[in-house]
């Protein structure tokens, strides 16, 4: 576990990183001849203006979501963005970056060099991934906080579409792009969050049908506290939010298998937030949410992290807590027998009738584990 604290560093120190990016498997190899079954060429002639005979080929290259396996693969995603060169041998080229030259010449053309058609992929389309993410970050750019929380979602919600191994991995897998971001912006990390950055326990469980992340919802081994975008092993995105006014960090405790290494694999975590919030009730076998107040349904929108599969979760009827994160919504809570802590569930939106002149919201301390 400590050797994987220094792959950042190992990947930034590297001369040249060569990425096997074709191969499915470490017994694959990846210097084989290109041949993708059910991919067609041809070559027509072509008289060019010098009176020379030249050809044009036609070819119909990969589908615009089509991800090369080691695309596919959580840990990989640190060795292409902290390498300083990457010579990668795709399934259908072969590329050259030199992250360096395109950081530092960002008004140029400084796309990779390849050998082959290369085609954007749906993927980083659908998750607003720049060329400046993809083809090496702008470390400089961080220290705007703005351009910092937009960089982190987008690398987040990329990073959770690929597959990994063990679902324990999810904040190992990450750690080093994390230390050198933080490092740089002088920003406290929180076991996959940013303290000045509560907007980010605001994400919600994305419906791209373009994921390679195929673990459980909820992993049955602890992995992070259910605030986190890492205790649910699915692709996740973050919705446009303005936090609250008034809303505050009371405190956060986060006890890491390294204890003097806060990026390393998380054994508990606990938050606690000052907000507004009122009490809910969950109904068994249900994902309706009830007022204690009112003695009937609240009429909000809630998206549960377990999806339909959250009744599942709830053996019988139990306490809960809407909790105001922005001025729109918040965190849909249960409560724990001990009557303090409680679990996130999903997310919540008032767009859709919720009345507040009706339920009362009091000003309270909540905490999450």
């Amino acid at each position: 576990m400590e050797e994987i604290s220094r792959m950042g560093e190992i990947y930034e120190q590297a001369a040249l990183t060569i990425s096997a990016a074709r191969a499915k498997a470490v017994n694959e190899g990846f210097l084989q001849t290109r041949h993708i079954p059910g991919e067609r060429g041809f070559r027509i002639p072509y008289l060019c203006q010098d009176g020379e005979i030249g050809s044009a080929i036609f070819w119909k290259g990969r589908d615009p979501g089509f991800w090369d396996p080691i695309h596919q693969r959580a840990w990989c995603l640190q060795e292409s963005i902290l390498s300083p060169r990457v010579l990668e041998f795709g399934t259908h080229n072969t590329r050259w970056h030199c992250v360096r030259h395109c950081t530092q010449n960002r008004n140029e053309d400084s796309s990779p060099e390849f050998d082959g058609w290369i085609g954007d992929s749906r993927i980083f389309t659908r998750h607003h991934m720049s060329s400046r993410l993809v083809q090496g970050m702008d470390w400089a750019a961080l220290k705007d906080p703005d351009v910092f929380t937009g960089t982190w979602q987008s690398l987040i919600m990329h990073y959770t579409c690929r597959g990994i191994g063990y679902q324990e991995d999810r904040l190992l897998a990450i750690s080093a792009i994390a230390r050198k971001m933080g490092h740089i912006a002088k920003k406290k990390y929180m076991a996959g969050l940013w303290q000045e950055d509560l907007a980010l326990i605001m994400w919600k469980p994305s419906d791209t049908k373009h994921s390679h992340n195929n673990g459980e919802i909820r992993p049955r081994t602890y992995v992070a506290p259910s605030w986190l975008w890492a205790s649910i092993g699915r692709a996740v995105e973050f919705p446009n939010t303005t936090l609250m006014h008034g809303l505050k960090m009371m405190d956060v405790e986060i006890k890491t298998r390294i204890p003097s290494d806060e990026f390393s694999a998380v054994a508990s975590a606990t938050l606690t937030i000052h907000t507004l919030a009122v009490p809910c009730r969950f109904k068994h076998a249900s994902t309706t949410l009830w007022s204690h107040d009112l003695q009937r349904k609240l009429e909000i929108f809630a998206e549960f992290d377990l999806g339909d599969q959250y009744v599942l979760d709830v053996q019988d009827d139990g306490e809960g807590v809407l909790a105001w994160i922005s001025a729109e919504g918040g965190l849909v809570l249960k409560k724990h027998a001990d009557g303090v802590s409680c679990s996130r569930v999903g997310i919540f939106s008032e767009h859709f009738g919720f009345d507040q002149s009706e339920c009362d919201r009091k000003e309270t301390e909540v905490v999450i584990i």
